[in-house]
């Protein structure tokens, strides 16, 4: 089971801390948490601080002058680390905020339609989604309501490419700072249309101390332990991604973007909610190409024809570095296109963070390889 799971955190002395760099290696800028839920908070099992808080009314990405809280700036992955921040990405969390782009194009935040009436029933609490600082990112739990945020880029640089991002979390919270915004704001500076997508989890127990002892159950079993089945919650986040599809597809116009040209970026189970949607049998829109960044890399059965791949993982990722290469091969052998980059270094969950390993390229490779997949060819008016 631990296996098919996708999780960007490590068990550190029987506590949670982020697979990522530590405080002090100079990728880190500090996490500035938006509206608590609580005013107390907890110690967290590692010796860190963590809270618990609702989502904030609004959150900000780097140079924006909006209240409400934000988080790091990690800066343009071919930047030097003392970067300048970008340009404020804003997300409202209510259903009636709007999000501001990398361009300046305001958008309302998307909010997907369609749980109940495709059989699926909500898995996360009653009490709604919880936001959680774990060392410099937060994790968004008990997630309900899945939206869709739209960062585009700024129509003197459009290339008319749009890409739908699909943190991770193990099905039991959304990555949404690690896998989600930076990984936008970056696309959207390229001219390609970004869509952070934030879908249905697991439940979790509310209280940061129960929800650190129901993490040990995937990462520290005991005989007695009961497992947890992240199936449900990969069915449910597939569901939510086709839809995310749907809508970008059935606004490609208004948003700018060939409908030709509509990928998707997943990381770890985002990557495994990818694969999902790319193999799911049936006509529904499958991603025109994929990014499959650190997800299982286990043989998969392929019928019929499949989009282009581009594949990330470190030599030493926790959870599926010594997997071999079985899903490259049954993707070659079913006829597809694919491009696999093997690090030597970076772990699991390196997501938009920049620690001085090879892994650190793992972006501006990725688009390389969607420019020479001829995905940012600006179409000539005739």
């Amino acid at each position: 089971l631990l296996r098919g799971l996708g999780l960007g955190v490590l068990v550190q002395e029987h506590g949670l801390v982020p697979d990522l760099g530590r405080a002090g290696d100079g990728a880190e800028r500090g996490l500035h948490p938006g509206r608590q839920r609580a005013p107390e908070q907890q110690e967290g099992r590692d010796g860190d601080q963590r809270h618990t808080q609702q989502q904030p009314d609004v959150l900000h990405l780097g140079a924006g002058v909006v209240a409400g809280g934000g988080f790091q700036d990690r800066g343009d992955p071919g930047e030097a680390e003392d970067a300048e921040p970008c340009v404020g990405l804003v997300d409202a969390g209510e259903e009636a905020g709007l999000a501001l782009g990398a361009g300046g194009v305001l958008e309302p935040v998307q909010v997907l339609q369609h749980a109940n009436s495709l059989g699926h029933a909500d898995l996360g609490a009653d009490g709604g989604e919880i936001w959680t600082d774990v060392g410099t990112e937060r994790w968004v739990r008990n997630v309900t309501q899945p939206t869709l945020l739209p960062v585009l880029p700024d129509k003197e640089v459009a290339t008319g490419a749009a890409v739908i991002v699909v943190p991770g979390g193990g099905f039991q919270f959304v990555s949404i700072d690690n896998e989600g915004y930076p990984i936008a704001q970056w696309l959207a500076d390229r001219g390609i249309a970004a869509f952070v997508l934030k879908y249905r989890v697991m439940e979790t127990p509310a209280p940061e101390d129960e929800f650190s002892v129901h993490m040990d159950r995937m990462f520290a079993p005991t005989p007695d332990t009961v497992p947890i089945d992240i199936r449900e919650g990969l069915s449910v986040a597939v569901v939510d991604a086709q839809a995310a599809l749907e809508l970008v597809e059935a606004r490609s116009e208004v948003w700018g973007i060939d409908p030709s040209r509509i990928g998707m970026l997943g990381f770890s189970a985002g990557a495994m909610t990818t694969l999902g949607i790319t193999l799911k049998d049936g006509d529904a829109p499958r991603p025109d190409f994929i990014g499959y960044i650190y997800g299982p890399m286990t043989p998969v059965d392929i019928s019929g024809e499949v989009p282009p791949m581009f594949a990330a993982l470190a030599a030493d990722d926790s959870l599926f570095g010594d997997q071999g290469f079985g899903l490259v091969e049954s993707w070659k052998d079913g006829g597809g296109a694919v491009e696999l980059h093997y690090y030597a270094s970076g772990g699991h969950g390196f997501g938009s963070y920049k620690r001085g390993v090879t892994a650190d390229g793992w972006f501006d490779q990725f688009i390389s390889w969607m420019k020479a997949q001829g995905l940012l060819d600006i179409p000539v008016e005739e």
